[in-house]
């Protein structure tokens, strides 16, 4: 079985205008395209885009009004390479 170093890097598309438009569809998948292209120059492969969920603990007047953890999604691509 092969043996495999990994790495995640943190993915946040931006777009312009309204979410649903195809023209960000495209721009989305364009920056996704420019993070796997550059990443697979240092010998990297693409393996799959994952979302984590982070919890984040309201702050001191957050807390005092009652607020609760968030779960905050967070869009990794990840990639591999033989060691």
């Amino acid at each position: 079985m092969a043996d495999y170093d990994y790495k995640c890097v943190p993915f946040i598309a931006t777009v312009k205008g309204g979410f649903f438009s195809k023209d960000n569809a495209g721009t989305i998948a364009s920056q996704l395209e420019s993070v796997i292209n550059v990443n697979a120059v240092g010998g990297w492969e693409f393996y799959g885009v994952y979302q984590v969920q982070t919890l984040v603990k309201p702050g001191c007047l957050g807390s005092l009004i009652g607020r609760t953890e968030v779960a905050i999604p967070y869009d990794l691509v990840t990639f591999r390479k033989l060691k």
